[in-house]
């Protein structure tokens, strides 16, 4: 009887998701999860610190979208930032200190839904080691054919105070 009761106990346990005997429980898939689509971020600022335009552009769709929002509330003004070729090129042919858009992975916040993704990366951006300026970066992700994330649209604010990651 003693052996019955265990069973159902286990039984209960296995069916209401508390013990996982096949893999992974939902905690480490989301951890998992959220590491695939931060990979591709920060290989995106990686790559810009080292200038390596190919590393670069393997992490955008073909035509992704790139857009800044910027300066005061009662002067905001929105601009497309450049194509993917344009960005790609001006990191490619900066000359002069290393450009470093740093970023607290622990801080970004993600939300996923299969396929796509959104992440809101709180940044500050240095040449050398000076500081420009710093904003958010707001990704829209999405999984390729291969089931590699990748970024469909960058959309970012600039601002020069109130700059913590």
């Amino acid at each position: 009887m003693k052996l019955f009761k265990t069973l159902l106990f286990l039984l209960i346990l296995l069916i209401s998701g508390q013990l996982s005997i096949f893999g992974q429980n939902n905690d480490n898939k989301n951890e998992f999860e959220r590491d695939n689509i931060l990979a591709p971020i920060v290989t995106l600022f990686d790559s810009m610190r080292a200038q390596d335009t190919t590393l670069l552009r393997s992490t955008f769709i073909e035509n992704p979208y790139l857009g800044t929002i910027s300066g005061p509330v009662e002067n905001l003004s929105y601009r497309d930032a450049s194509t993917l070729d344009d960005f790609v090129n001006s990191i490619g042919n900066h000359s002069g200190s290393q450009l470093d858009e740093r970023i607290n992975t622990e801080n970004i916040i993600i939300q996923s839904d299969g396929m796509m993704a959104t992440a809101w990366v709180p940044y500050q951006f240095y040449v050398g080691d000076t500081f420009s300026h710093c904003g958010v970066n707001v990704f829209i992700m999405m999984k390729d054919e291969a089931g590699n994330w990748k970024t469909t649209s960058i959309t970012d604010t600039r601002r020069k105070e109130s700059c913590e990651i």
